[in-house]
């Protein structure tokens, strides 16, 4: 066992090299060498003497790594602007979205049989066009160009209601 730490240690100045490539500057060098270090003389009794020390080292260092950067991108951030806007919309009162919804079916009713089947199609299984494709008989390619034009007459439509009495424009969602 003894030989094995001295081995470990021994392996140090590649782990400095690897982690340098790995960090691209994020990390330090230094942290990740030392909880690389700490984790495979934590766990010496899972290496087997046939396989290559440094190699198993570098998988330690690069699972490390890869967690870091989970952590990373699940940890939400938000900006006071996002804060106060998210908290804004949860304010409001569930009659605005009542009429949104009352403004939207309105607008798809207004919309030509043959986008609204389209968007209906793809808003029921939105995962595949080639199943409303399918299910509509039509090539994909005219699935997408009426679908395109289906959600452009929708905010076109949805803009054009969105005026206030004094011609100006009231704040509408994107459909997308």
């Amino acid at each position: 066992m003894h030989a094995q730490v001295e081995d470990v240690l021994a392996c140090v100045p590649n782990l400095e090299r690897y982690a340098r490539r790995l960090s691209h500057g994020e990390e330090s060098v230094e942290d990740l060498v030392q909880e690389t270090v700490a984790r495979a003389l934590g766990n010496l009794e899972r290496y087997r003497p046939t396989g290559d020390l440094k190699a198993w080292l570098f998988t330690i260092m690069k699972n490390h790594v890869r967690d870091l950067w989970r952590k990373r991108r699940n940890m939400a951030t938000v900006s006071l602007a996002q804060a106060t806007e998210i908290e804004s919309r949860a304010a409001a009162p569930p009659q605005i979205d009542h009429l949104f919804l009352r403004d939207l079916t309105a607008a798809i009713r207004r919309l030509p049989d043959y986008q609204r089947d389209v968007l209906l199609q793809v808003s029921m299984d939105p995962s595949s066009y080639q199943a409303a494709s399918i299910a509509l008989g039509i090539p994909i390619s005219t699935v997408r160009s009426r679908l395109f034009r289906a959600r452009n007459s929708l905010h076109r439509l949805l803009d054009d209601d969105g005026r206030d009495g004094a011609g100006r424009r009231r704040r509408s969602a994107r459909l997308n």
